[in-house]
């Protein structure tokens, strides 16, 4: 594990669309396998306007996406 302190090593992803974009290239695959395709443009337009609605101008927050691969090897 590693604690990342240093904000040269987040990526910043101020823009709602950018950020759901994002989260659609890394967990479509993951997704769609386990619910089928059907869902993932409803479900990332939903993503989307929950980003929107969690943004506050005033407060600068930051969403950290975390992932832990496991070799099975």
């Amino acid at each position: 594990m590693e604690i990342l302190n240093s904000q040269k090593k987040y990526v910043s992803l101020r823009n709602p669309s950018i950020c759901s974009l994002f989260l659609r290239a890394a967990l479509e695959g993951v997704i769609a396998k386990h619910f089928g395709n059907d869902i993932m443009d409803e479900l990332f337009n939903r993503y989307t306007k929950k980003v929107v609605e969690s943004l506050n101008p005033e407060a600068n927050k930051l969403i950290v996406l975390f992932d832990l691969l496991k070799n099975n090897n």
